[in-house]
């Protein structure tokens, strides 16, 4: 934003008087009533500026009773949800909001067609992609250049990790170059969260974890100690004794049918977790992560 307005003032489209802009840093001593704040945030992103003021959480800016703040926005589909968290902390700082919802004040950044239109005859593209936005506004923008001339083979609509090569005399789409899928961070670690690592994170923040503990002598296949039952983010065992209490059975006779079948040992633990799985399904509706671990003496 602050680049965007300097670019603009050089080119003359803004025009600000002289001592006016205000660094961000420097905003003691002006009084609230003669300060305006031009600031990103409007689609609710969790760490731009104005969500970050919202949540008390910005360096130079706090919002204050009487305060007014306008989104001059209208959210993206999917966004609404931040966006609202955004308005309701700022609601509760005592600031008036002024957003889409309640008026209409929100001009749109993208060109209409006409604008486009007149683009496309002055540069006379050759090949032409369009690019930003859902795959139904480049489509419609795609229709746009054909109904001003151009050939639908000159035209490309491309998705994320294709690559478009141009020479003076042609032009080639590759598809599926580079892998374009979200790259996520993990703590140090970038990129190493695999669709597996995804998974159970989701099953235990649906539904917890169940760990079943048990030694059992490998030789004769007696259990010496166990099965013992510990929930984390499942149930609260004591508040749950005969749930706990049935399950430890279930394991138990899983172990038991294992052995008599000669199992070795993780076909115990499968056993363990599949006859568990269908027993606390059946009792409560949910489908916790099952971690058997059995220790041999």
């Amino acid at each position: 934003m602050v680049n965007v307005v300097n670019l603009a003032t050089e080119l003359g489209y803004i025009r600000i008087p002289p001592n006016t802009l205000v660094d961000i840093n420097k905003l003691k001593g002006i009084p609230d009533k003669e300060l305006l704040i031009i600031t990103t945030g409007s689609q609710g992103e969790p760490m731009s500026a104005l969500a970050r003021m919202a949540s008390n959480e910005h360096k130079s800016v706090q919002i204050r009773k009487g305060d007014m703040v306008i989104l001059s926005s209208t959210p993206v589909p999917g966004n609404e949800k931040t966006v609202s968290n955004v308005v309701n902390k700022l609601f509760e700082k005592g600031a008036d909001v002024i957003y889409s919802d309640i008026a209409d004040i929100h001009v749109s950044g993208h060109a209409c067609q006409e604008e486009l239109k007149l683009i496309h005859s002055f540069l006379k593209p050759t090949y032409f992609m369009p690019v930003h936005g859902e795959y139904r506004h480049l489509k419609h923008h795609a229709h746009l250049a054909e109904k001003l001339g151009m050939d639908s083979e000159d035209i490309f609509i491309i998705e994320n990790g294709d690559m478009l090569s141009l020479t003076k005399q042609s032009a080639d789409v590759t598809y599926s170059v580079v892998n374009s899928d979200p790259v996520l961070v993990d703590g140090l670690g970038v990129g190493d969260v695999g669709n597996i690592v995804l998974r159970d994170r989701r099953l235990l923040s649906e539904s917890g974890l169940i760990v079943v503990v048990a030694t059992i002598n490998r030789e004769t296949k007696e259990v010496l100690s166990g099965p013992d039952i510990i929930s984390r983010g499942f149930v609260y065992v004591r508040e749950n004794n005969a749930l706990i209490d049935e399950a430890r059975i279930v394991a138990q006779k899983a172990i038991a049918k294992s052995q008599n079948n000669g199992g070795d040992w993780n076909a115990m633990k499968n056993c363990v977790k599949e006859e568990l799985r269908s027993f606390i399904y059946k009792s409560t509706g949910r489908n916790p992560v099952i971690l058997p671990i059995f220790m041999d003496v």
